[in-house]
């Protein structure tokens, strides 16, 4: 079996007991990785770190920050090491037992090649590629949020490392949602084999002054752009790794 590693604060306890019974359950044996906590951290260190507001005009929760470093730090320390995939999670994550045949490295190797695998349930538009052990395996056209349960391949965190930019946004959207990794090659499973607890986030404290709401200001130009601008990305990205004909064998 792959590497498996969940990312969780070590300030809570509850939560890392509760994910350690679930993979325990499942005989998964995996390895915390403590997360950095950005309400700890300073405005120096943010600084140091090159955060900056995100496209709506608002300051980025410390939280998200500090989710944003831990996964960058633990990808960096993976990329380092000499398995060829390995398994990132976090500790709301509840998976379903035949999420164990993906965690086996010659089944990794029968699938298409891949920088990510997702478990998540992606709606949206998706292009089947592949099928295995009663699995259908699809390109999402543009992958949904959520970094809770993954694989990588060593390909994949070398993209990611050469081309994810200082924190900004959620790491999942940065990753996923808005083609800022150019062609990252992310195929996922169905039907769905994780799903998160439902639990209140230990990321954010949920105070008001690091709102996500409506754009600030002028920003509202800033977030139309970009907005515009992520949707040019996610389409070269889906036709730059499957081609034209690709979109259209898209289904829903």
């Amino acid at each position: 079996m792959i590497p498996v590693h969940v990312i969780s604060l070590k300030r809570t306890p509850d939560r890392r007991a509760a994910v350690q019974a679930r993979l325990d359950a499942l005989g998964i044996p995996f390895r915390f990785f403590d997360a950095i906590d950005g309400y700890a951290m300073s405005k120096a260190d943010m600084d140091a770190h090159g955060v900056r507001r995100n496209p709506l005009g608002h300051e980025v929760d410390p939280g998200d920050v500090g989710c944003y470093l831990s996964h960058i730090a633990l990808y960096r320390e993976l990329a380092g090491g000499p398995d060829d995939f390995v398994c990132v999670a976090e500790d709301d994550a509840v998976l379903q037992p035949d999420v164990r045949l993906f965690l086996e490295e010659k089944n990794l190797r029968a699938l298409p090649a891949f920088d990510v695998l997702r478990f998540r349930h992606e709606p949206g538009f998706r292009l089947p590629v592949a099928s295995f052990m009663g699995y259908r395996i699809f390109a999402p056209y543009r992958p949904t949020v959520s970094t809770s349960f993954q694989v990588y391949s060593r390909s994949g965190l070398d993209r990611i490392l050469k081309n994810i930019p200082p924190p900004f946004m959620g790491i999942d959207l940065t990753l996923f949602a808005h083609g800022i990794i150019p062609c990252l090659r992310v195929l996922a499973v169905r039907p769905a084999l994780s799903k998160l607890t439902g639990e209140r986030s230990t990321i954010h404290t949920h105070n008001p002054e690091f709102a996500t709401g409506g754009p600030a200001g002028w920003h509202i130009l800033g977030w139309y752009i970009f907005q515009r601008m992520a949707r040019l990305r996610v389409f070269r990205n889906f036709v730059m790794l499957w081609g034209v004909g690709a979109l259209r064998r898209l289904v829903r």
